[in-house]
């Protein structure tokens, strides 16, 4: 409803590189912070500021506006007006839904292990210098995935960098052979093909989602996403 839909995959894109070199900053922050203070006692403060932040970027999407025209703007608000409210019942039995409904389900599933990555880093004895470490590296990561991706995009259809960026949790098991480096690496690998995933599914799901039904459908495709995120992390 903000952008035109030629240019969703390139703002999405850049929006990704802009949070990536956010989360650098912030993670080379916590790592000299850490030398200043003791880890859990740090966290305990570095948890409310980041929840307010969230919710401050809550805040200010309401305050979004189209980049549409006059004329374009009247005639969505008139198509709109026309419409009628979808029902649940009928997202579900669309094919597009039901069809996708594992994809969404078991790539939540995929992303709520990735989300546990430090804990699973602690649990092996790694101690919290890696945890640490590995802020830096998701960011360099993300960075990459979606400069890749706005690149990408420009010459082939999203689905190609869905397959690579899934293709990338195999270097998974690499985790658990004990190594330090080797979990970086994997890490690293892992959460650029998440990145890579996150930002090219919704640009796909833009042509391939009936407009009409795009609100809705996108709100239970992450609650999929969401439950699998819960299971994966459960």
């Amino acid at each position: 409803l903000l952008y035109r839909p030629a240019d969703y995959a390139t703002v999405q894109a850049i929006v990704g590189v802009l949070s990536a070199v956010a989360t650098l900053g912030v993670g080379a922050l916590l790592h000299y912070l850490e030398t200043l203070f003791p880890y859990d006692r740090l966290m305990l403060y570095v948890f409310p500021i980041a929840a307010l932040f969230l919710l401050t970027a809550g805040i200010t999407t309401l305050l979004y506006r189209p980049v549409f025209t006059k004329e374009e703007k009247k005639e969505a608000s008139n198509q709109k007006q026309k419409e009628k409210r979808v029902s649940a019942v009928e997202i579900f039995r669309r094919p597009v839904f039901y069809l996708l409904l594992p994809a969404n389900l078991l790539r939540g599933f995929s992303s709520g292990v990735v989300t546990v990555f430090a804990a699973i880093a602690i649990s092996f004895g790694f101690g919290t210098e890696l945890s640490a470490r590995m802020i830096s590296l998701s960011a360099v990561a993300n960075f990459v995935a979606c400069l890749l991706f706005g690149i990408a995009v420009r010459y082939v259809s999203p689905r190609l960098p869905i397959l690579i960026g899934s293709l990338c949790f195999l270097t998974l098991p690499l985790c658990f052979l004990g190594s330090p480096t080797l979990f970086l690496l994997s890490y690293t690998v892992v959460y650029f093909g998440r990145g890579v995933v996150d930002v090219a599914v919704p640009s796909l799901l833009l042509y391939a989602v009936d407009e009409k039904i795009a609100g809705p459908y996108n709100a239970w495709r992450m609650i999929l996403h969401t439950g699998g995120s819960l299971l994966a992390t459960a």
